[in-house]
């Protein structure tokens, strides 16, 4: 949902019309997934692969086609090739979502694990000052 609002903030802020329409596009379809994933967080958990690399590909080929018409465009290869990159892993998300799901479940975790392992740390630290 946050990279959806991002997304039609930096529309608004576009200065050519079509680049704003698809940004406002990409956004969008970002806000949706995530309001159906905040919405049904159970069925959400098991297929939210498939929206995430639908949302991928479209996003990623929005970038790049927008990098590649828009001349001026800041760093418009940078842009291509992020949006080329999003676009193939939409598509590697797409062919294999269970793999996807365990790696995502594992990122979490890793995540949280080194989010815990910092909050102790730090409160260890707090603690001696």
């Amino acid at each position: 949902m946050i990279f959806g609002a991002v997304r039609f903030v930096q529309a608004i802020l576009a200065g050519d019309m079509q680049q704003r329409r698809l940004t406002a596009l990409a956004g969008g379809l970002g806000f949706v997934v995530g309001l159906l994933v905040i919405r049904e967080p159970a069925r959400s958990i098991a297929v939210l692969v498939i929206p995430l690399g639908l949302f991928r590909v479209i996003s990623g080929a929005i970038e790049s086609f927008v990098a590649t018409t828009d001349r001026d465009t800041p760093q418009r290869g940078l842009a291509i090739l992020l949006g080329a990159l999003r676009f193939v892993r939409g598509l590697l998300v797409q062919a294999g979502p269970a793999i996807t799901f365990l790696i995502l479940a594992r990122l979490a975790g890793a995540y949280l694990i080194l989010a815990g392992v910092t909050g102790i740390v730090l409160a260890f630290q707090l603690r001696k000052a």
